[in-house]
């Protein structure tokens, strides 16, 4: 998905070398040509008349719902590079922060309910304004359960 966003940065060079160089960390220029055809095949990224490179769509998100296993493994290739970033990326260009809390699971629906709201809300706020742009991030968000639930038939029995 970075490769999709680069082509709407105002120094974005359509070449294999350019967006190699540009991804961090860096990707081979074979991966960033493969990621470009990948991308024009399934309609994320297209071309102009003119031949100039540009997203098909503005905007493209999964539903929160959303279990394909595609959707699984994007997730789980973003949380292994997130946590290769955080000894490479100086603290002054990252936020990273937890909050641990025991809920009631009745509030678990209003919890992602939050969460997409602040999603859509910065996506309007920051991503549809018409300033020039320059880098590319990502904003990652889990709310994972960190306890599970006991059977209860087999509670007290060893």
């Amino acid at each position: 998905m970075a490769v999709r966003e680069l082509v709407t940065l105002k120094d974005f060079e359509d070449s294999a070398e350019w967006i190699s160089q540009r991804i961090f960390p860096g990707i081979s220029e074979a991966k960033a040509e493969h990621a470009v055809e990948l991308l024009l095949k399934i309609g994320l990224l297209e071309r102009t008349p003119d031949g100039k490179l540009i997203q098909k769509d503005s905007v493209v998100a999964t539903s929160p719902e959303m279990k394909s296993l595609a959707v699984r493994n994007l997730h789980r290739q973003i949380l292994i590079r997130a946590s290769h970033l955080l000894d490479d990326v100086d603290v002054g260009d990252r936020d990273v922060s937890v909050l641990t809390l025991g809920i009631n699971s009745k509030h678990l629906p209003l919890v992602k309910q939050r969460i997409l709201e602040f999603r859509r809300s910065l996506l309007l706020e920051i991503g549809q304004s018409n300033e020039e742009l320059e880098d590319v991030y990502q904003l990652s968000v889990q709310f994972l359960p960190l306890t599970q639930k006991i059977d209860k038939t087999r509670k007290g029995k060893k």
